[in-house]
């Protein structure tokens, strides 16, 4: 299967190329439509498997409502192409009744871009390099969510590109020190965007001052010094915005549960905001690119669904895509236009591979400049020079980027803070949204009223803390270096028992009813660790993209859901047997409990499924699977946690009852990632205190 983006493949004496988006026969090129290139293009990935036509419908149609009469009317256009109008000897193209579509020859890969990884020979083969303890006692005192939308967009426009991943040389860290300077907006609340005139006197910035539900969109006037909240209509919160046309408006985002609406709002008229764009589900950052005067913005219809960048002419009205993506689990995002407003950066992420990738595009031609590998988790970019960009990841650290020689250095703070949001002024001068990095503690309470009983720190605070089935041991995970711990604590004696060091970072997904097993989620895989002889061995493969699993009630399988190809499996993993086998589909969670199970869809619809899985019961309950979420099962009580937006979204589900029960908190006051003790009776979670984000001018960059 090909994995990667070659350049061209060899097909007999035909060449396609996917740079040039070109189909050559003896060096003539074949016109093809752009559905017919994308269905040879996913055939070749798929090689030398069937493609159904569920799969072409998903993935070369994204999921648009056509008959399966026009798909097979493209691949007939294909084998015309191809010159395989021969269907009892096809040379190319086969078919097959009930599997689809297949390519007879081998495609050959010409032209590679050499691509260098960094990985020892363990994680060569996919095998973490892990040291098992032997057991000992020494004294001791996901995700951050890809941005609240991991907000989705381009996908890639077949045109000539050349794929550059950063050599160990170039990925080497070096640290360019910045300090931190004016203090531009520092009243307190939790700020999410931020957005300067080009003459540098208003600051507009978008701000929750009086906490939970209270958003608002504000406007600082630097030169009289006064702060004054802009009219908005009905915001839930406002979570990205720019200034456009000589600063004499802002367009912003607002987000209304589960719809994001566009909004242009006129600075020097008295009026209310303009509605410009209503959509279904998530929209990510808006960019203005001033000499066509439109805006440019990314945007999902369905949870689940890959992301695209659109255009919005402002005369106009007109929304036109930008690009496309035959592939699936794309998400793009942080996209910057260049000091000339000709080219485009942004940070693709593949889910299926869960890697970062800076892309840059010239906007006019549609074509992929540049594509390359980062070895940082980038979640935003600011386009500060013709060869310079500045990079915000996940962590909240901000790296220089030089495209010349794709040089990448940190630019560091006082390590008292963590970077929100960045924007660069027209006098390349670095604004942020700054907050303090305080010390992560864990508060243990009664449940369900969380009456506070104690509060759990550690010299080494832990990224997670949760119960075990043995109600006086808390499971512990922390990071010491390059490695990652996995620990269990006594409560009583404050001891840590290690148990796994591994070289990479896991997520403990749960441990068996029987106590025997631990399941990890690590690199994408699922492993299972059995905690007499602390084996650790992967149930699933590398090429699968997992999302998560769960323990059986009588601890002797895992269902866990998987994406292929765009579609969501249930596999069930038998323990003893050491065997997997397809359960169910359409689902991406799938968790037993009781004697029934609570399966979610793609797009977040919570159902109710009973042990024939015949009988499907819609739920009064939607998620988002881009934000943190957590599962916990106690006895016959399923309790769900979702963050969504500020607030952290509690459902319970009970076997003896139909319906649930709802709790809509402000996240300041519970983190979704929380633990529930084995008696249904505490509830562990992370401490988190209000936010008071500042806004300050870190100084110029280059």
């Amino acid at each position: 299967m090909v994995t990667s983006h070659p350049a061209k493949y060899a097909l007999a004496e035909y060449t396609l190329d996917t740079g040039n988006y070109s189909l050559l026969f003896n060096g003539k090129t074949i016109p093809l439509e752009p559905k017919v290139f994308a269905v040879l293009v996913l055939l070749i990935q798929e090689y030398p498997r069937f493609v159904t036509l569920e799969q072409l419908h998903q993935q070369v149609w994204q999921g648009r409502v056509v008959s399966d009469t026009a798909v097979r009317r493209t691949i007939s256009k294909l084998r015309q192409a191809l010159s395989d109008t021969d269907s009892a000897n096809p040379r190319f193209v086969k078919s097959q009744m009930k599997r689809g579509y297949a390519l007879v020859i081998n495609p050959v890969v010409i032209d590679k871009p050499a691509e260098k990884t960094l990985s020892s020979a363990a994680a060569s083969a996919g095998i973490p390099a892990a040291k098992l303890l032997v057991k000992r006692r020494f004294p001791g005192p996901v995700m951050f969510f890809l941005m609240v939308l991991l907000l989705i967009s381009l996908g890639i426009s077949w045109y000539q590109f050349s794929i550059r991943p950063l050599s160990p040389q170039q990925s080497a860290l070096a640290s360019v020190a910045l300090a931190a300077g004016e203090s531009l907006i520092d009243i307190p609340g939790e700020k999410v965007d931020l957005a300067l005139s080009a003459d540098g006197r208003f600051l507009a910035f978008s701000a929750s001052i009086k906490g939970h539900g209270s958003w608002q969109l504000f406007l600082h006037d630097r030169l009289s010094g006064q702060i004054k909240p802009l009219p908005t209509i009905g915001s839930h919160a406002v979570t990205t915005l720019s200034f456009i046309r000589s600063d004499s408006a802002v367009v912003y985002i607002d987000i209304a549960g589960e719809r994001c609406r566009l909004y242009l709002l006129d600075l020097k008229e008295n009026a209310q905001p303009q509605l410009l764009v209503d959509q279904q589900f998530s929209m990510g950052n808006v960019i203005y690119q001033s000499a066509l005067d439109r805006l440019i913005f990314n945007a999902t219809a369905h949870q689940g669904d890959n992301g695209y960048y659109y255009s919005y002419d402002l005369a106009s009205g007109k929304v036109q895509q930008l690009t496309f993506s035959a592939a699936s689990m794309i998400v793009d995002i942080g996209g910057s236009l260049s000091p000339d407003q000709q080219q485009l950066a942004m940070v693709r992420y593949r889910g299926q591979h869960d890697e970062f990738r800076l892309q840059i595009y010239q906007l006019a031609s549609k074509q992929l400049l540049q594509e390359t590998a980062l070895p940082v988790r980038a979640t935003q970019i600011q386009w500060i020079s013709a060869d310079q960009l500045v990079l915000l990841d996940q962590a909240g650290a901000a790296w220089r980027y030089q495209l010349s020689n794709q040089q990448l250095s940190e630019i560091t703070l006082d390590g008292k803070n963590r970077i929100r949001r960045l924007f660069i002024s027209s006098e390349q001068q670095l604004l942020a949204i700054v907050r303090p990095v305080v010390e992560r503690s864990y508060i243990e309470a009664s449940w369900p009223d969380r009456q506070t009983q104690q509060f759990y720190r550690f010299s080494n605070p832990p990224h997670d803390l949760a119960y075990s089935p043995d109600p006086q041991k808390l499971w512990l995970t922390l990071r010491q270096g390059d490695e990652y711990q996995l620990l269990l604590y006594d409560i009583n004696s404050q001891q840590q028992q290690q148990v796994l060091i591994l070289d990479s970072d896991f997520q403990l997904l749960g441990q068996s009813p029987d106590q025997q097993y631990l399941l990890l989620k690590m690199k994408k895989r699922l492993w299972l660790l059995q905690l007499s002889n602390n084996q650790l061995k992967p149930i699933t493969a590398q090429t699968q993209v997992v999302e998560s699993g769960f323990f059986s009630a009588d601890s002797q399988h895992i269902l866990f859901t998987e994406n292929e190809a765009g579609r969501w499996l249930v596999n069930r993993y038998l323990i003893a047997a050491q065997t997997t086998e397809r359960f169910t589909q359409n689902y991406r969670l799938f968790i037993p409990f009781a004697n029934e199970y609570l399966a979610v869809e793609p797009q977040g619809q919570f159902y109710r499924v009973d042990s024939t899985l015949q009988q499907v019961v819609k739920q009064d309950a939607k998620m988002m699977f881009d934000v943190p979420y957590q599962v916990n099962i106690h006895g016959n009580t399923l309790l769900f946690s979702n963050m969504q937006m500020a607030d952290t979204f509690l459902w319970q589900f009970s076997a003896q009852q139909p319906g649930l029960s709802q709790q809509i908190l402000p996240r300041n006051e519970i983190d979704p990632r929380l633990s529930i003790s084995p008696d249904g009776n505490k509830v562990l979670y992370f401490n988190i205190q209000r936010n008071n984000d500042r806004i300050v001018n870190l100084g110029k960059v280059i």
